[in-house]
């Protein structure tokens, strides 16, 4: 059978082979198994229809293998990232396939730290996801976190001096429609640029529509529109951005 993981995780068309519900429990028991059941993970997704449907299956699996499981929801890849280090879980797995358009989406685990998996770990996933589920395991628990873009905005502000000052600057963001059109102009606002946000409402189907860092025409038109001093495009699950 073709490896599954590819060069940034499992990617595909939703709802086909191989991401699938089903995929999504077996990935969650998988990564739940290869850190001895036990311990929190966590999960988050872009903004894609398809999301909520592929994370719920992924923190099922989890909890039938008596993982706990936290969702903090709509948040970029790398926020997703620092909160596996923030609050010391086992894991977790990013809901989302980044650049592509809405159809596509996909699984991206993490290991603790926040660390992206070596190949010889995913290969060793993919074995525990053929292994049959075990009956009678443990179940986990759902937790809740209060506000997690808040953990990640300070996260950000924490990065900068205190004593700079953005008051006289003007920036254009493009979200994508994206996993930051919440995060992006909370943090740009909060550091006080005046700020102007385009493609910041996603729909679960305008995700790198036409917009976002593959697409910079919108932005571009904008700066010069606003005579901004600068523009800054993220892509779907705000990994990269182009300015």
């Amino acid at each position: 059978m073709p490896r599954l993981f590819g060069t940034d995780g499992i990617r595909g068309i939703a709802n086909r082979y191989p991401i699938t519900p089903e995929m999504g429990l077996s990935l969650g028991r998988a990564l739940a198994k290869y850190c001895c059941n036990k311990g929190l993970f966590i999960t988050g997704r872009d903004t894609r229809i398809s999301g909520p449907m592929l994370e719920n299956a992924v923190i099922s699996g989890v909890l039938s293998c008596g993982g706990d499981a936290l969702s903090v929801g709509i948040m970029p890849t790398p926020g997703v990232a620092y909160l596996i280090k923030r609050l010391g879980a086992n894991g977790g797995i990013v809901i989302s396939a980044s650049h592509n358009p809405f159809e596509y989406n996909g699984f991206k685990p993490f290991y603790k730290g926040g660390e992206k998996l070596s190949e010889k770990e995913e290969d060793r996933i993919e074995a525990l996801m053929e292994d049959a589920p075990e009956e009678g395991a443990d179940i986990g628990k759902i937790h809740s976190l209060a506000n997690p873009l808040e953990y990640y905005k300070r996260f950000l502000l924490d990065t900068l001096p205190k004593d700079i000052s953005f008051n006289d600057m003007n920036v254009v963001l493009d979200c994508a429609n994206g996993a930051t059109y919440q995060i992006a102009p909370y943090v740009f606002q909060e550091l006080g640029v005046n700020t102007t946000t385009i493609s910041s409402l996603p729909n679960g189907k305008n995700i790198n529509d036409r917009c976002g860092s593959q697409h910079p025409e919108a932005l571009k038109n904008k700066v010069l529109e606003q005579k901004a001093d600068l523009g800054l495009a993220f892509d779907g699950d705000g990994d990269r951005l182009i300015a």
